[in-house]
């Protein structure tokens, strides 16, 4: 501060004793001011540009000069320090705050939470987190937009396809900050939103669906003996198109005889989501009454832990981190991917039973309702219910299909 000081004292001084002649000549660009000189000489040191010799003095004065260095230092003044509640980094925190009160609330998991913590941290790093919230312009979300692509350009030309970021997820990055300008409109905390907002995208190009063959699907159930609790996992999986949290979150009180009746755990909350009716095949019901707790929850660990769970944890600075585990991943990562050689992700099984029944002619309408999934049309909402014998027969069809009756 001190060396600012004195340098700025020197150019007064100087200033107070140029003459009106040097000065009209200064005005008109003739001559170059020392701090110019000064400027012009620290840019080729340090950054290695080569400014041309030629180059006209009142253009070097416009932006190298001591006008310029004064409009800089008076702006900077004039803006003085943005309150934290202000700040980008500051919002970002108060938005994560708010996703965090969903996660207490069961309406969004700890991994989804998670996730956003990841891609917020990306996102400063991009636009700056101690800039004013009312400064976001158009040009931060053109600058994100082109960091994204060029994460994308990264990927497409990895030959292993490791290196930057997939579609999903870039797509991801730029809809969240997008959706944070909004929040931040919404809260009168920016007065316009960017033009370029809506039109600033990713597009995610749909992708082959995969799933597994019969014959992978068979050798699975064969390779696991029943005093693995994973073989019914894989069978409810199957069976009723569960996904490990459903597995997790099953109750005694949605267990009657040979069905299991209820919503998904990730649809239970949401309307027009059906609630189903499995009836269950022999094996399944078999190993269900072997494992099942009379408890609560119908299936633990040995330990008497939850196969799956997430949690919030709130540090004493405020901050929220999440805790999870996936024990049903965990074994099936053990015993089929490394065990039995199959290396495919235990979510497969799910989407290749309702492949089976979506390519049926006849039973292809019941995939939709066998995921638990919301009907999509209105007719289907409000005024088709499906059949619940018609439904027990293709259930029973896709058991037939991995050998299982």
């Amino acid at each position: 501060l001190n060396e600012e000081i004195e340098e700025v004292s020197v150019e007064k001084q100087r200033a107070e004793a140029i003459s009106e002649a040097e000065a009209t000549n200064l005005y008109m660009g003739e001559i170059v001011s020392v701090q110019a000189s000064r400027n012009r000489k620290m840019l080729e040191d340090f950054f290695g540009w080569d400014i041309p010799i030629d180059t006209p003095p009142m253009i070097l004065e416009q932006y190298l000069g001591n006008d310029r260095v004064w409009e800089d230092r008076l702006s900077r003044e004039a803006q003085g320090t943005v309150p934290q509640d202000r700040t980008i980094g500051g919002q970002i925190k108060s938005y994560l705050h708010s996703q965090a009160m969903k996660v207490k609330a069961g309406k969004m998991t700890p991994k989804r939470f998670d996730n956003l913590g990841y891609m917020f941290k990306i996102i400063k790093e991009q636009v700056g987190e101690g800039r004013d919230v009312a400064s976001i312009t158009e040009q931060d979300i053109e600058k994100l937009h082109l960091f994204l692509l060029g994460k994308l350009a990264l990927r497409l030309k990895d030959p292993i396809g490791k290196a930057g970021y997939s579609e999903d997820y870039a797509s991801g990055i730029l809809s969240r900050f997008k959706a944070f300008v909004r929040y931040l409109h919404v809260n009168r905390l920016v007065d316009d939103l960017p033009r370029n907002l809506d039109s600033s995208s990713i597009r995610v190009q749909e992708k082959p669906k995969q799933k597994m063959t019969d014959e992978e699907v068979k050798a699975i159930l064969k390779g696991i003996p029943d005093n693995n609790q994973l073989k019914l996992h894989i069978l409810l999986m199957l069976n009723c198109g569960y996904r490990g949290m459903d597995i997790a979150t099953l109750r005694e009180s949605e267990i009657e005889g040979d069905r299991i009746i209820r919503k998904r755990h990730k649809t239970k909350d949401r309307k027009h989501t059906p609630t189903v009716n499995y009836k269950l095949w022999d094996e399944t019901r078999r190993l269900l009454d072997l494992w099942r707790t009379g408890d609560d929850i119908a299936l633990l660990t040995k330990s008497g832990g939850r196969w799956v769970y997430g949690d919030l944890i709130e540090g004493e600075d405020g901050s929220n981190k999440t805790k999870q585990t996936d024990n049903i991943a965990t074994n099936f990562k053990r015993i089929v991917r490394r065990g039995l050689g199959i290396d495919r992700p235990y979510s497969l099984l799910r989407k290749t039973a309702a492949s089976k029944l979506d390519e049926h002619p006849e039973y292809g309408r019941y995939a939709e309702h066998y995921l638990g999934e919301k009907p999509e049309s209105v007719a289907k909402r409000h005024y088709i219910t499906p059949s619940q014998d018609q439904f027990d027969t293709a259930i029973a069809w896709l058991g037939k299909q991995f050998g299982i009756n």
